[in-house]
């Protein structure tokens, strides 16, 4: 609830409404925008259909989605821009390692913490891009990006911190499956 919210903002400030400047900028923010739903959307059809895929399973079906935009980009650009073996190469092994490796980290995440909590870690992008920004390439630290940085954090922080009318509730107990499972096998 308000901690999204207030996370939202932060990434809000952090992008800046400058950058919304040409139509190419408003697009890529509608693209990251529409990443952010598909991430939600991925989290919450994990949580109720791959709960028992296992991880490395689940992340190769993240990535199958790719591959039509990619014919697509194909398409469009048509032959004269493929790329060389080295950087065909280099895209496998960034593909391979780099993806595969976050995406089996993050659906374990999602399966130790849940897909709400494991979504949040997404917002804090933001932050190391920021930080590595100003520290490889000597971007400046604005106090607007520096405000929506603490917005990030707060408002994982609220999404993160236990609910207070929870407090001393006792979860519900689950109902024994041992006398079903005895009726299937028999």
């Amino acid at each position: 609830g308000l901690g999204l919210l207030v996370g939202l903002a932060g990434v809000g400030l952090v992008v800046g409404v400058e950058a919304l400047g040409t139509a190419e900028q408003a697009l890529g923010a509608l693209a990251l925008l529409v990443t952010a739903l598909v991430y939600v959307f991925a989290g919450l059809t994990f949580r109720t259909h791959y709960r028992a895929v296992p991880v490395s399973v689940t992340a190769g079906l993240g990535i199958l989605p790719a591959l039509p935009f990619a014919l697509l980009a194909l398409l469009i650009a048509g032959p004269q821009s493929m790329p060389g073996t080295r950087t065909v190469g280099s895209l496998l092994l960034l593909g391979s390692l780099g993806i595969a490796v976050a995406l089996i980290a993050f659906y374990s995440l999602q399966r130790r913490v849940g897909p709400v909590r494991a979504l949040l870690v997404s917002y804090l992008n933001p932050i190391v891009a920021v930080l590595l920004g100003v520290a490889l390439l000597g971007e400046s630290l604005t106090p607007a990006i520096a405000a929506g940085m603490a917005l990030i954090v707060a408002g994982v922080t609220l999404a993160t911190r236990p609910d207070p009318r929870l407090a001393g509730a006792v979860a519900p107990a689950l109902p024994d499956r041992a006398p079903a499972r005895a009726l299937a096998a028999a």
